[in-house]
């Protein structure tokens, strides 16, 4: 019983960990895309 609840608490853990870790990703390509168009917006 109390292993059974160990390995939902680490699913639960990592489904979690997964949806933080998209949004980050997502942050971090929209940031890196702005970044990314000023750079060549002011380069060219």
């Amino acid at each position: 019983m109390k292993q059974n609840f160990k390995k939902v608490g680490f699913i639960r853990f990592f489904i979690t960990l997964c949806k933080v870790h998209e949004k980050f990703l997502l942050w971090l390509m929209f940031h890196s895309l702005i970044v990314f168009n000023c750079f060549f917006g002011y380069s060219f």
